[in-house]
């Protein structure tokens, strides 16, 4: 629902559907990313840096032997 929304061109709602489903699941990598697109196109540059780095954190924790924290199959 998030990706239409982004699609669709509403923001707003992508940005607080995306905002759920990362307080739901912290480390759910595809949402964080979405999200830091969304935050860029919403001009919200810090907020968009945040979930980058988030992304390159869990990427780093999956690289170095920990299980990766989802799996998209």
């Amino acid at each position: 629902m998030a990706q239409w929304a982004k699609d669709d061109g509403d923001m707003p709602r992508a940005r607080q559907l995306l905002e759920e489903v990362v307080r739901d699941d912290p480390s759910y990598s595809p949402a964080r990313v979405l999200l830091a697109v969304v935050y860029h196109r919403l001009r919200l540059r810090e907020k968009a840096e945040e979930q980058e780095r988030a992304v390159r954190r869990l990427e780093a924790e999956a690289q170095n032997g920990r299980p990766a924290p989802y799996t998209l199959e």
